[in-house]
């Protein structure tokens, strides 16, 4: 058993800062005291140790760049030096107030020119790869490596979400073993743990195949991973867990009991953005709409759309301008992912028509610009939506944007 070095005393003030730091919460929620309902938990962990023998092999690859001369071929005509610079002849003068025939200036110049053919050359760049085969092996010894044990979904979620990692050792105290969870199977809680290992094990085997091998690139590795030594024993680690109520709505929110780390369960609303943008009217309701996030069951009471799922979760904004009548411009909205995992997008047309659009997955730490035509809402399907931000959005200027969610047509 780990000790709590966290006071329940100091629960309220690390709540009060978690939610004044939260993006598209409600308005007041920031600001508007909320208290919580905490108790303190020991929830099971198992704690593994092992070896890891990993055989690896795949292609190296070393790129060249390799110049191209090239030459083509210019015919150029070139002015002879003829002293026939004016064509034809001086017509006579007839009667007074009459002009005679003039030839035309230089009638026969372009029978004189000379064709003159030279060679110009281009050069040219082309990369170009060799491909080769390599192998090795390696030994890594993992300590200390932490699985959940809880038998409850949302306690294992919560711990894995909570950042900062326990100190192992410290503050050991005993307990009364009769109030405690038991923990899932050992061997349940080891296919996590070798799993993971075997995705790090992969990971390094390919930065060896390029360090080793001085390459540039590294494709179709294999690995064949084997351990042994393995031990593990079970821990039980501190944790507050609390609950809040926020207009007729209960969440939760969980601390690390050792490191004061946070994370929870939360309301969303508009709340301020990083920047604030004008309100346009919807073209379907005559409705002003902000950008931000709501949840699916207030989009429901909107739009009636039997595509919106009432425990999704969307990011909505204004619908593009109104080029005519029944025409709309191209609007964009720019996202950015701060999390360290990807985020799957899905759009879904608002208004009568409610087409589907794509799914999209932005990668950890990427902004991305979507273009949108008419009015759209964006689904989070996965990830972390307190790790999004909307950069920027437009009603219009979007055309030269990606139309990767399908959002360009209406």
């Amino acid at each position: 058993f780990i000790n709590f070095s966290v006071q329940e005393n100091q629960l309220q003030g690390i709540f009060d800062k978690w939610r004044a730091s939260l993006w598209f919460a409600p308005g007041g929620f920031g600001k508007e005291p909320v208290p919580l309902k905490t108790s303190a938990l020991f929830v099971p962990h198992y704690v593994f140790n092992t070896s890891a023998f990993t055989r690896y092999s795949g292609r190296v690859g070393f790129t060249q760049k390799i110049e191209e001369i090239t030459t083509v071929k210019t015919i150029t005509n070139v002015p002879s030096n003829s002293n026939n610079k004016r064509g034809g002849n001086k017509g006579h003068r007839g009667n007074k107030g009459q002009r005679g025939n003039r030839g035309k200036r230089g009638a026969n110049n372009n029978n004189n020119n000379k064709i003159v053919t030279y060679d110009k050359p281009t050069v040219n760049y082309r990369y170009e790869t060799t491909w080769s085969h390599a192998s090795g092996d390696k030994t890594e010894y993992y300590d200390n490596q932490i699985v959940g044990g809880s038998h409850s979904k949302e306690i294992t979620k919560a711990m894995n979400r909570l950042p900062g990692s326990y100190r192992l050792g410290e503050s050991q105290i005993s307990y009364d073993y009769s109030e405690i969870e038991t923990p899932i199977l050992w061997d349940q809680a080891w296919a996590q743990c070798e799993k993971e290992i075997i995705r790090t094990e992969r990971r390094k085997c390919n930065r060896l195949l390029l360090k080793d091998n001085k390459a540039d690139k590294v494709e179709k590795v294999k690995i064949e991973t084997c351990f042994y030594e393995t031990n593990y024993r079970v821990i039980y680690l501190p944790v507050y867990q609390c609950t809040y109520k926020y207009e007729d709505r209960v969440f939760s929110f969980y601390v690390n009991g050792q490191t004061s780390t946070c994370d929870g369960t939360r309301p969303y609303g508009m709340g301020a953005l990083s920047e604030t943008w004008k309100n346009l009217k919807n073209w379907w309701r005559g409705e002003e709409e902000q950008t931000g996030l709501t949840q699916g069951a207030d989009l429901i009471a909107k739009d009636n759309n039997p595509r919106i799922h009432a425990d999704g979760l969307f990011i909505v904004f204004p619908a593009s301008d109104t080029k005519h009548l029944f025409s709309h411009d191209i609007g964009y909205i720019e996202i950015f992912n701060k999390s360290s995992v990807c985020m799957e997008l899905y759009s879904i047309q608002r208004g009568k028509n409610h087409i589907r659009g794509l799914t999209y997955l932005l990668e950890p730490n990427t902004t991305k610009t979507f273009q949108y035509k008419g009015h759209w809402s964006i689904e989070i399907l996965h990830g972390y939506p307190e790790e999004l931000e909307i950069v920027k959005c437009s009603t219009n200027g979007g055309a030269s944007f990606s139309n990767d969610l399908g959002m360009g047509v209406n």
